[in-house]
């Protein structure tokens, strides 16, 4: 058995600030996802419009929020590759 060091490709999150699932305007998660900009941000909700469905209202509900978090990330959580 081998007992040296691989690359799992395995990722360590660092959590610079709690992010909390809720619902949030388009306004709010620019500000979130910040520098992204409202054409990136309607991009975005387009590519996952199949599996959220339309925002109806101001707001992105919590389940299109868990949704968008899933495909996006957490916004302002940094990420680096495991050695």
């Amino acid at each position: 058995m081998e007992n040296s060091k691989q690359n799992t490709g395995a990722k360590i999150l660092t959590m610079e600030q709690p992010f909390m699932i809720k619902p949030y305007s388009k306004t709010q998660l620019i500000k979130l996802y910040r520098p992204i900009t409202l054409y990136v941000l309607n991009k975005w909700l387009k590519e996952i419009e199949p599996q959220t469905g339309p925002i109806v209202g101001r707001m992105l509900s919590i389940k299109q929020m868990e949704i968008f978090v899933e495909r996006y990330g957490i916004p302002g959580q940094g990420y680096q590759k495991a050695a």
